[in-house]
């Protein structure tokens, strides 16, 4: 009798032991699916951007070979490089936390283990929320200029925008900003030409040259007829600033040559010249499509600087131009929508129409993660 207590009483103990390391499997692939969602779903019931198989109905083995796979290269078909910049960098210990929860959800048994992330979190009283309404504009602006006149500006715009598909699909109308006009005191410094491929809320930092004016304003319009203006006292720093100072490395990038035909087609039969004074960077790989981060750098004159993207089917579009007076730098931070997977990486392009008359020219590539375009 006393050696049967003793066989069960270990039973029970094994038992709870492989309860315990299921969950916190299950508890950590839980977490690290959530990045994987926006293209499998929220359950891993969909046939990500219409290719993949559906993978709730893989085994636990069959994710796990599919995962490896795509590491090592032998696993996969057009999404090949896509995926393996996903999982390239998982443990072997994460792989398995994926795959037993993935494999767990049309099973109630294992799902049970999984505490919903809402019954973790006190539930707080509802906050009362102003809706926003799309025709109004709330406008945001930070500007220093420091000892040497060179001046900072830092400006947010909250408002909708929606190409006309991402309206379709939310049953909504199409709002977006149209244009952007800065002056200090009554002297227009720069003007910026959007479109819906900026992100929602639009955000812009620049520097410039200043003449000593005391604000700096803002107007905004949208494609609805709607205007509105901010202006601000431009605080003074004691500091100095550099501005335009390109990276020493920069000559050393590959300039691409890409999209080229369609960049001609927008400003007609103009020469593209290849630069390396114009410094163009984003993320390798943009977890989030629909806020992408750009910065653009050029110790070129100019008076005119587009910047290009490969969007919805993957045509190319302009996404924001900026008008500058010669008190500008061309040196712009901006985020913007990169709206469809590109098997390969979206290109983006920046074009720098010089004071001089020519057309210089820089492409970066820029791969959306995975669940990158669920705004």
């Amino acid at each position: 009798m006393h050696k049967l207590w003793l066989g069960l009483w270990i039973i029970a103990a094994l038992s709870v032991n492989t309860l315990l390391a299921d969950y916190k499997s299950m508890s950590e692939g839980h977490a690290l699916f959530k990045q994987c969602t926006g293209c499998h779903g929220q359950a891993g019931e969909r046939h990500a951007l219409g290719k993949s198989l559906v993978i709730n109905q893989m085994t636990k083995e069959q994710i796990i070979m599919s995962i490896e796979g795509y590491v090592d290269g032998t696993y996969g078909r057009s999404m090949k490089a896509l995926m393996k910049g996903q999982v390239a960098r998982l443990s072997k210990e994460q792989i398995e936390d994926i795959a037993t929860y993935v494999a767990s959800l049309n099973d109630n048994k294992l799902k049970s283990l999984v505490v919903p992330e809402a019954q973790k979190k006190k539930k707080s009283p509802p906050r009362k929320v102003t809706k926003y309404i799309p025709d109004s504009f709330k406008i945001k602006i930070k500007t220093y200029r420091y000892a040497n006149q060179v001046t900072a500006v830092k400006a947010m715009v909250k408002h909708d925008s929606y190409t006309q598909r991402e309206a379709e699909k939310r049953g909504v109308k199409q709002y977006y900003l149209t244009k952007m006009i800065f002056k200090e005191d009554e002297e227009t410094i720069l003007e910026q030409k959007c479109t819906p491929y900026l992100s929602t809320n639009g955000l812009i930092k620049f520097k410039y040259q200043s003449h000593g004016g005391k604000r700096l304003s803002l107007q905004v319009y949208n494609n609805m007829n709607k205007h509105a203006q901010h202006s601000v006292v431009i605080k003074e720093r004691s500091a100095t600033k550099e501005v335009n100072v390109l990276d020493i490395n920069l000559k050393k990038l590959k300039i691409r040559s890409a999209n080229d035909e369609a960049i001609r087609a927008y400003f007609g039969d103009v020469t593209l010249i290849p630069s390396d004074k114009i410094q163009l960077t984003g993320p390798e790989i943009a977890a989030n499509g629909v806020w992408v981060p750009i910065d653009l750098r050029s110790s070129i004159k100019a008076k005119r600087v587009t910047l290009f993207a490969n969007e919805e089917d993957a045509k190319l579009q302009m996404v924001v131009q900026w008008k500058l007076s010669s008190a500008s730098y061309v040196d712009f931070s901006v985020r913007i929508k990169l709206l469809d997977y590109v098997t390969y990486g979206s290109t983006v392009s920046a074009v720098v129409e010089g004071v001089d008359g020519k057309f210089y020219v820089t492409h970066i590539k820029v791969i959306v993660g995975l669940g990158g375009v669920e705004g």
